[in-house]
This record gives structure tokens, C-alpha cells and sequence, in this order.
């Protein structure tokens, strides 16, 4: 629905305006708490009464581009692994095990310009969080044996990383837009530089750049700052200060003459990226710059999609971004073609580009892109992580850890001068760098301190038609989240017609998406093994209008034949791009051969052949059939009045369409031998999976099930990572996932390794499967799972996006829509001889499926 369709020009520039001055002055209100302790260490801590969940983030102000003498070793990327090593109290694996038994996750990253590690836990565990972070940030060990094993695991991770198209294009561009700047290098390091690292250098590298004077601490969450403040003094107290590294960081030169670069890969498609050298975060041309990438390339509204996807239908993907770090940074143009038509594509970025510099964009374009853009801001800045990320980061880079607010007031302010001024003077041919991948020869393209939150409970309203309406009100955010979710998806398509509900959600919506863009929010459909459905989001004084879009969407689609054919294309791109994953590949395969007949063996996309022979008509029948009202869970989720929402409903979806479909049921039973698939693939990595039939949604062995899940794979200190990964350095990727659907479920392991470890790796899992059901888990490895799962289930939750999907789903499948509200309890309830029992049950490896993905031999 287009609210504006129909009103005079001025009229319709006014609306925007004043829908665009109403929205954004709440969302940087909350205050950043700011003390620099006496041996320089900036504490930041922000207040969040209303959230579950604590954060904290240690920002260490050293990255891949300050390497000094050990630039392009991946020297500071390398530090970050060894932080989960054990410290002085905590011995290898202790940290990672901590963590899970207080229900919480622990992660870290390098970038160019810092190293940050991630701390999310339950309210309620400050002190024990704060205990852990500290101890990893001063007191490292650096044992000589673990280095060389993360040595060996980060070999890993470089040959995954080779192996993705997308890396080697980001390294084509970044090794050739910069000539001097330390960002020409891969954050991971050169393998032969990498190897040089010894223990001693990399222990005084730690000792020089760990400082607390170069160190931020950000927290974030049902905290109170003066309480939280005396306990981080008191646990960075013997901390000392030291002198700050010299960097004299070479700068990059300003580019005058274009660049153009191309390589090789093994993949079936065309990427390409036009690179024109842009500025910093502290650049006030940054505000403009975002803006302009904004209206070129992000949406379905954009320049960019519209005229070069939409209209021309020449690639199969292209997107705009602004890259602004500590210096220099880049504005980017990026696509992915299943054509070699790339001569084309760059005359039509061009002409585009061209148009923006000679006229910028009309008035009601620009505040509907500046819309879009701080809205983006809202939603990425909702949790308790997110934000203590951002105050980190902003403090770190501009000194100022209310940039984020003032960064919504520039972009307010930005206007159409300053968009064609910004284009003129960065998207210049003698700025920009060319670089292309394409397909190799033969290609297929030619707690202590918590405070309670505040959320009321959730309703249920059944219409007269059968539409079950859900509605939680939630006002900690200023965003509205709506699902509407249907049964159907993979499991009722005809198998001839693979992908169908995959295609009828992406079609679905056309029209309407960009609509939902002008406004700022947020809109797509999705379809999954089970359901299919729409999601939505949008800020809080759009309620109205997400409301009408939603009941247009389910009443009359328009499903447009020439758009049906182009996604068509689309998928068909996106095959080849499954195809092409590793990773990818091997749970495709393993779903194939451990459900011979069943849906749940069918991939979600399908296949070429599938999505080929798919009509219109097959299209339309689709909707009909499942899109019924009784057949339906709308939720909606946020900052509303309960009240006034439910006339609103009623008014508007009181008319949609009942007729309950009759629902397809399958059973098969488990292989009753194991089945084994061996593919070839042009990668360096090697993969093993192994599969088991696993329980179904209501099977009460599920949770069981969840736990085994966890104990197996479930992060740092899982036994398949200890086993494989920490004793034997074999992996960089290992883990488990358990995936449970209305009558099927499977539970995979799976670890990336090389290929002359293939045969030990299988030997691993099936031991380690087989394990549980030779003997008890010990109680402090069952007590630390379930406080992980229960960690990450709480953490999943803290948006009101995240809640909707989950209550609206679990009503659908008969579940009830607060049947979350008692995972705890279930899990609680799991016993050892639970675990044994269901193990036995189900983790027969005669009764398994087996993938290997090798190296393709050269011929």
C-alpha cells in the first residue's frame, strides 16, 4: 500500500518530512556512563533495566593494521585465538566451559584497526562475567604447546577462507584500492609470514599492545553503574599502565588513475567490485557518503536494484557500502552476474552514478533514504551486545561515545548539495579500482547487579475467521515486529515442484517491499521445511501503515508473471551459489541420504530442473491453498497499545479467507545400514558430516536430545571441539546442529578438516556418538550444557523480532505460543540416564548417514 499514491507532489514531501522528524530523537537517549580509571582504561556503562541479557566488551585498540614490523603475519589475529587458552588460573578449555555454565556465549574478532571480545550472559552474573574477561585480557598464558596447536587451527581457517569467492574478491579489492596502507592485508595474515610467529614474539607483541591505557571495557544491561564501577576497578587494580606503541601507520595516497584487476576461482559465477577510495569514520563527508550508498545500493527501492536488477535483469545481486574505518576507508559497488556481461553492468553503473552527480535525488527520494538509513541505526542497536559494541567503537574511534547520536543528527541534516557534492567528488574514474573474479576454464558462467525487566504477557486472539492473532507489548524499543506464519513450506510441495514455497515467498512480496523501505522498516517473506510466512519490521509510528501492507500481502498478491520468471533466475543463481559452498554441499547431501523419501531429504531451494518447470498457476495454487486465515498465526510485537491494535485487526483481517488445508503427514524409517556419499569439489578444505534420525518437535525425547546436542558441539567446549580441535588441531570448523521438524528431525556433526585426516575425523564422531551411550555424562559437563542452552535460548529472544517468530511458529505447530516460557524447565529436567536412553535410541552409527567432500584430482 502506497499512502502516498495520489497526493499532490508538496503535499507528499511534507508527509515524509514530518514522518521523518517524528521518529529518531529517542534511540541514542540512554545515557553512556564514562570513567577513565587511574591506569588508563575507559570504562563505558550503560543501563538497560528492560534486558535479560549483559554484556560485555573488552576493546583493545590494536588490529591488522598496526602490526608495525609484523604487518601481514596476521600477528594480532593469532593473539585473539590464544586469549581462549588458558590464563594463569584457568587452564585450557576452562574459560570456554565457564562461560557455558553460566548459560552464556563468549566470542572475539580482529579487524584492521581492533581486537574485541564479546562477553554475553544471563542478568545477574557481573562479577563472575567481569571476573573472566579481566583474566583473559591480562593474565593469558601462551602455553608453547597451544600455540602450535592454534597454529595448525588457524591454517584451517586459512584454507576456508580460500576457499570462498567472496574472500578472494574482498582480497583482490583491498590488496589493489590500497598500495601502502596496511589494509592491502588479509587481517588473517600471509601463510608464510604467519609461520614465521614464535611463542616469544607473539607473548611480547601481547604484552606491548594489551595495555590498559589502549583499552576500552563496555558494558551493557540490566546493570547500575556505580555499583558495576568500583568492581572493575577493583579487578583491573594491578593493571599498569605502559608506554603506548609507536604505529606510524603508512597513509594511503590519494588515487588518480583507475585501476583494473581480475583473477580466477573455482565457482560458476561472475563477482565484480567498483572501489572508489573514500574517508574515515571522522570524515564529515561520511554522513553523505552513507547516505549516497544508501539510495545506490541497499533495498529494493535503490538506484542501483531497480534499474540494473529489477528493469535490465543483469545480474543476480548488486549492492552499494560505505567502508569507513580509523583511515582511509572505501565506497563500494558490489555484484554477482551467472553472465559475463560485465562491460554492460559497468556502463549502467555508470549512467546511474552519472545521474546522481548531475541531479542528486528528489526530494521525497532523500528523506526516504535518510529514513532508511537511521532506521538501520534503530535496528541494529537493540540488545544489550549491540549497544555496548557500539559505544565501544565509538569511543575507540572518535573519541566520543555519544558519535552515534550526533551521527542521526548529521544525517538529518544532510541535504541534496550534499549528495551531488559527495558523488562528484568520490565517484570519480580516477578514484576508482576495478576488481573481477571469474569462473575458472569450464565455468558455468561464460547478575549481582540486576534489575527486573518490565514486559508484559503475551495475548491470544482467535478472529471469527480462525486467524490466531498474537500480541506482545513490549515498549523497551521503539520498533514493531510482525510474523505471519502458515503452514505449509517444503513439507506439502509437490516433490516435482522443489523450491515452490521458496519461490512463492520471494515473489510474494514484490511491490510491497519497497514501500516498506521508504518508510524506514523492513519486509520479506521466508519459507522453511515446515511453514512458510512474512516478516516485518518498522518503527513504532508506522504501526498503521506495516498493518495495512501485511493484510494487503495476505488478501490480494499480485504474484506477477515476469517477476516470478526473474526469481526463477535468481534461485537458479543461487543453486550454483549452494553448489559452490562447502559447507553447503555436505548438509544438502547428508538431508538426501539419510531421508531417501521424505521432504525432509529435499533442499529448501530445490533444484535447476524443480524450479524451472514451476508456473504461475503452480504459484497462485500455492497461496490459495495454505494463505487461509484458519491455517494462520499473525504476531505482533512491540511498542503499541494493545487495545487500539486489536480493533485495528479486527477491522482490517477479519475478512481474509478460511479454509483449513488438509496437511500431508510422512514417516520414514531410519537407514538400516549406514549410508555413505563421497562428492568431489574444488576446494582445499576437506569435509566429514555424520547424520542420525533424530526426534520431532513434540517428542518428549527432544530435550534430551537439545542437550546432547549441546555437549557435543556446542561452542568452545563441546567434546567434539576439545576431541578434534583442541587435542589434535585437525579442524578450524567443527561442531554439531540439531534440527527438529514436524515429523522428521536429524541431528549432524560435522567438522571442516583436511584430507589426509578424513579417516581419523569419521573415526572421532562415530566414538565420540557412541560414547554417550556407553556411558554417563559427568555431572559437571550435563550442568554446563544445560546453562549453555539455556544461556543462548534467553540471549536469542531479546528482540521483539525474535520473540514474534518464535511464539508465532510454536502456536502454528501446536506447540501453544508461550511454550518457550518452560524451556528452562524441560531442560532442567533432562537426567544422565535421559541422555543414555535417547542416545541409544537414536546415535547408532549402523543407523547413520556419512558425507565426505574431497579435493577434485586434477586431470
Amino acid at each position: 500500500m502506497n499512502i502516498t499514491a495520489g497526493l499532490p507532489e508538496m503535499v507528499k514531501r511534507l508527509l515524509f518530512s514530518l514522518l521523518f522528524l517524528s521518529v529518531f530523537s529517542p534511540v541514542y537517549a540512554g545515557q553512556v556512563h564514562k570513567e577513565v580509571l587511574e591506569n588508563g582504561m575507559t570504562v563505558l556503562v550503560q543501563e538497560m533495566p528492560s534486558s535479560e541479557v549483559l554484556s560485555i566488551d573488552a576493546y583493545i585498540k590494536t588490529g591488522s593494521a598496526v602490526e608495525g614490523e609484523y604487518s601481514g603475519t596476521g600477528i594480532s589475529h593469532f593473539i585473539e585465538h590464544m586469549l581462549f587458552k588458558g590464563t594463569a588460573k584457568r587452564p585450557v578449555g576452562a574459560i570456554a566451559k565457564e562461560v557455558k555454565a553460566l548459560g552464556g556465549t563468549i566470542n572475539a574478532s580482529t579487524s584492521f584497526d581492533y581486537t574485541i571480545y564479546t562477553l554475553n550472559l544471563p542478568s545477574g552474573n557481573f562479577e563472575r562475567g567481569l571476573d573472566i574477561i579481566a583474566d583473559m585480557v591480562v593474565h593469558s598464558a601462551f602455553d608453547p604447546a597451544e600455540v602450535e596447536k592454534e597454529r595448525e587451527v588457524i591454517h584451517g581457517e586459512m584454507r576456508l577462507y580460500h576457499d570462498r569467492p567472496d574472500r578472494r574478491l574482498s582480497d583482490l579489492v583491498f590488496n589493489n584500492v590500497y598500495i601502502r596502507h596496511p589494509y592491502r592485508h588479509p587481517i588473517i595474515g600471509y601463510p608464510s609470514l604467519f609461520d614465521g610467529i614464535t611463542r616469544e614474539g607473539l607473548y611480547a607483541y601481547y604484552k606491548s599492545r594489551y595495555i590498559p591505557n589502549d583499552i576500552i571495557l563496555s558494558v551493557a544491561g540490566p546493570v547500575h553503574s556505580q555499583k558495576a564501577l568500583p568492581l572493575i576497578k577493583e579487578a583491573f587494580k594491578d593493571f599498569k599502565p605502559r608506554p603506548y606503541p609507536q604505529h606510524n601507520t603508512p597513509q594511503e595516497p590519494p588515487q588518480i588513475a583507475q585501476r583494473r584487476f581480475e583473477d580466477h576461482f573455482a565457482t560458476p559465477l561472475v563477482r565484480f567490485s567498483l572501489a572508489y577510495q573514500g574517508v574515515s569514520v571522522a570524515d564529515p563527508d561520511l554522513y553523505a557518503l552513507d547516505v549516497l550508498a544508501m539510495a545506490l545500493g541497499q533495498g529494493e527501492g535503490s538506484r542501483l536494484y531497480q534499474d540494473i536488477y529489477e528493469k535490465k535483469k543483469l545480474v543476480e545481486g548488486i549492492s552499494a557500502s560505505n567502508f569507513t574505518p580509523q583511515d582511509k576507508g572505501m565506497f563500494a559497488i558490489e555484484g554477482v552476474m551467472s553472465k559475463d556481461n560485465l562491460s554492460v553492468v559497468l556502463e549502467e553503473t555508470k549512467s546511474v552514478i552519472e545521474q546522481i552527480q548531475r541531479s542528486g535525488l528528489d526530494a521525497e527520494e532523500l528523506a526516504k533514504t535518510k529514513r532508511q538509513v537511521l532506521s538501520q541505526f534503530v535496528f541494529s542497536n537493540q540488545t544489550s551486545s549491540s549497544l555496548a559494541y557500539r559505544a565501544a567503537v565509538d569511543e575507540a574511534m572518535t573519541g566520543d561515545p555519544y558519535f552515534s547520536k550526533k551521527y542521526v543528527d548529521a544525517v538529518k541534516n544532510i541535504g541534496n548539495e550534499d549528495i551531488k557534492r559527495a558523488a562528484q567528488r568520490y565517484l570519480r574514474d580516477d578514484h576508482l579500482t576495478i576488481a573481477v573474479l571469474r569462473p575458472m576454464q569450464g565455468g558455468l558462467a561464460s547478575g549481582t547487579l540486576e534489575v527486573k525487566p518490565q514486559k508484559s504477557d503475551i495475548q491470544k486472539i482467535v478472529l471469527d475467521n480462525g486467524l490466531t492473532v498474537l500480541l506482545g507489548e513490549d515498549h523497551s524499543t521503539g520498533v514493531i515486529a510482525m510474523d505471519c506464519v502458515f503452514n505449509a513450506g517444503t513439507r506439502q510441495e509437490n516433490p516435482g515442484l522443489s523450491g515452490l514455497s521458496t519461490l512463492v515467498s520471494r515473489v510474494w512480496t514484490k511491490g510491497v517491499e519497497k514501500n516498506v523501505e521508504n518508510r524506514g522498516g523492513f519486509l520479506s517473506g521466508f519459507a522453511g521445511r515446515n511453514s512458510i510466512g512474512l516478516s516485518m519490521n518498522v518503527l513504532s509510528d508506522d504501526l498503521s501503515f506495516a498493518l495495512d501492507a501485511m493484510q494487503g500481502l495476505l488478501a490480494q498478491p499480485s504474484f506477477p508473471a515476469d517477476e516470478i520468471e526473474h526469481e526463477k533466475t535468481n534461485m537458479a543463481a543461487d543453486i550454483d551459489a549452494r553448489d559452490d559452498d562447502i559447507a553447503a554441499v555436505g548438509f544438502k547431501e547428508l538431508f538426501q541420504i539419510l531421508y531417501l523419501t521424505h521432504p525432509f531429504g529435499r533442499d529448501v531451494l530445490g533444484t535447476k530442473e524443480s524450479v524451472q518447470r514451476i508456473t504461475r498457476p503452480d504459484v497462485v495454487g500455492y497461496y490459495q491453498r495454505f494463505v487461509r486465515a484458519d491455517n494462520a498465526v499473525l504476531a505482533v510485537f512491540g511498542d503499541f497499545d494493545p487495545a487500539s491494535v486489536t480493533r485495528e485487526i479486527r477491522k482490517k483481517f477479519s475478512g481474509l479467507s478460511k479454509g483449513k488445508p488438509r496437511l500431508k503427514e510422512f514417516q520414514e524409517p531410519p537407514p538400516d545400514r549406514t549410508r555413505e556419499k563421497t562428492v568431489a569439489m574444488d576446494k582445499e578444505q576437506a569435509v566429514v558430516m555424520m547424520g542420525f534420525q533424530a526426534p520431532v518437535l513434540k517428542d518428549k525425547d527432544r530435550w534430551a536430545m537439545e542437550v546432547i546436542d549441546a555437549l557435543l558441539g556446542s561452542g568452545l567446549s563441546g567434546r567434539l571441539f576439545i576431541k578434534v580441535r583442541d587435542e589434535l588441531g585437525e579442524a578450524y570448523t567443527v561442531g554439531s546442529d540439531y534440527t527438529p521438524g514436524m515429523d522428521a528431525g536429524v541431528l549432524s556433526l560435522f567438522v571442516l578438516t583436511t584430507e589426509d585426516k578424513i579417516d581419523s575425523v569419521k573415526g572421532i564422531l562415530t566414538r565420540q556418538a557412541q560414547a554417550l551411550v556407553a556411558e554417563d555424562v559427568t555431572d559437571e559437563e550435563i550442568r554446563s550444557a544445560k546453562a549453555y542452552l539455556k544461556g543462548t535460548f534467553k540471549m536469542g529472544l531479546d528482540t521483539p523480532a525474535a520473540l514474534a517468530s518464535l511464539t508465532a511458529l510454536n502456536e502454528l505447530y501446536g506447540l501453544g505460543y508461550d511454550f518457550h516460557k518452560d524451556f528452562d524447565a524441560r531442560i532442567n529436567a533432562v537426567t544422565k540416564q535421559d541422555i543414555r536412553r535417547v542416545a541409544r535410541k537414536y546415535l547408532d552409527a549402523r543407523k547413520s548417514a556419512v558425507v565426505t567432500i574431497k579435493k577434485r584430482p586434477n586431470v
